[in-house]
C-alpha cells in the first residue's frame, strides 16, 4: 500500500506536468484553440483523470466528482477537455491537502465540514476566474454528494435494485416527501441539479454565471442548515 508521501509525490509530478494550464484561464475561451493542441489537452486530461479516480477514497466527494465529469467526456472538443482539466485541477489540489495532512483516514467523517468547504472554496475561485462551467460541475457533485448522504442518514434506499442507482433528483423527491426538508428547498435543489447537469453534458449557454454564483450561494446555505 502507498503511502502518504508516496501519493503526494505523485500528485506533484502531474500538477508539474499539468499547470501549464492553469495559467491561461480566460472566460471566453478564446485563446485556448490557439494555446494548445488538441494531443496536449488529451494528455494532461488523461494525467489528471488517472490520478484523481486512482488515489481518490471509495465513495468520497472526489471520487463522485471524478466520476461525473468522466462520465461524458468529450475527447474531440477543446473547450470541453480545457473545462474539465481546470476542474479536475481543482480535485487534485484537495486530494493533496488531505493526504499531506492526513485527512484521507477520516475523510468520510470529516468531508462535510472541512474538506467540503475547501471545495466549495475552490469551486468560488473557479467562478472569481471566469470558469462558470467547471465551478458549475464541481458545485452540483457536492449537491449529489449531500443528497447520497442526507439519503443514507435518513434511512432511504439509494437504489432501485442492485443494478440502478437512484438519480440526485429521485433522491431529492424522496428526501422531501419525507420531510427532511421544505418544498422551497427542493425547488432550489431541483435548479441547482439542471444547472449542473447543463454543464456536464457541454449545455454552457444554457445559464449564466450569475446563476451559478447563486447556487454556490444557496447550497452553502442548505448545507449549514441540513448537515448530513
Amino acid at each position: 500500500m502507498e503511502t502518504n508521501n508516496e501519493i503526494v509525490r505523485q500528485i506533484i509530478v502531474v500538477e508539474e506536468k499539468c499547470k501549464t494550464f492553469t495559467y491561461h484561464r480566460n472566460p471566453s475561451f478564446s485563446d485556448v484553440n490557439d494555446r494548445f493542441t488538441i494531443n496536449e489537452l488529451i494528455e494532461a486530461h488523461s494525467l489528471l483523470s488517472d490520478i484523481v479516480t486512482r488515489i481518490s477514497p471509495e465513495n468520497s466527494i472526489y471520487q463522485s466528482n471524478a466520476i461525473s465529469i468522466l462520465k461524458n467526456p468529450i475527447m474531440n472538443d477543446k473547450q470541453r477537455l480545457f473545462t474539465d482539466i481546470i476542474a479536475l485541477f481543482g480535485f487534485l489540489q484537495a486530494l493533496k491537502t488531505a493526504y499531506s495532512e492526513g485527512l484521507h483516514g477520516s475523510i468520510k467523517e470529516l468531508i462535510h465540514i472541512n474538506l467540503f468547504n475547501d471545495l466549495l472554496d475552490a469551486s468560488e475561485y473557479l467562478l472569481q476566474e471566469g470558469w462558470k462551467d467547471a465551478a458549475a460541475v464541481m458545485i452540483g457533485g457536492l449537491l449529489e454528494d449531500h443528497l447520497i448522504k442526507l439519503s443514507q442518514k435518513n434511512n432511504i434506499q439509494l437504489s432501485k435494485d442492485e443494478k440502478f442507482q437512484k438519480k440526485s433528483s429521485q433522491l431529492n423527491d424522496e428526501l422531501a416527501k419525507s420531510n427532511v426538508y421544505s418544498k422551497g428547498d427542493h425547488k432550489s435543489i431541483n435548479a441547482w441539479l439542471d444547472i449542473r447537469n447543463n454543464a456536464a453534458h457541454g449545455k454552457h449557454s444554457e445559464y449564466t454565471k450569475e446563476q451559478v454564483e447563486l447556487m454556490l450561494l444557496g447550497i452553502r446555505d442548505f448545507i449549514s442548515r441540513k448537515p448530513a
